[in-house]
């Protein structure tokens, strides 16, 4: 009886469902109040089912990782005079296994591409 709120962090579909059955049965329904999931311009999964079935459910994103831990805030771009600079002491050149997919180093062409595209646009 202490638990007011649930809220689930990197679930999917099926696991949102799954939860929202859970609850049900328990009479807990609304208390299922939110997910976390990551969320932004790079990693748009939760658009889809996942978002429909949130709206179903009445349940909130809090998304994580909004800026796809750094990456599109163009301090890491290539051509860019100073980005170099503006990367040092930054999380991807301090810890270069972090967040892999979205490290200027070993992300793949596709997402630097999309990266430089978006801030072309902005």
């Amino acid at each position: 009886g202490k638990v007011r709120n649930v809220g689930l962090s990197n679930e999917s579909t099926l696991g949102v469902c799954m939860w929202a059955q859970a609850m049900e049965k328990l009479g807990l329904i609304n208390n299922l109040a939110s997910i976390q999931n990551s969320y932004n311009l790079l990693d748009r999964r939760f658009d889809g089912e996942l978002a429909e079935a949130c709206q179903h459910y009445n349940i909130g994103l809090l998304p994580w990782s909004v800026l796809a831990g750094g990456l599109l805030t163009g301090k890491y771009r290539k051509d860019v005079p100073d980005s170099g600079r503006a990367a040092e002491g930054s999380r991807f050149t301090s810890y270069p296994d972090y967040m892999k997919r979205w490290s200027p180093a070993s992300a793949l062409p596709s997402t630097l591409n999309a990266v430089d595209e978006y801030a072309t646009i902005a």
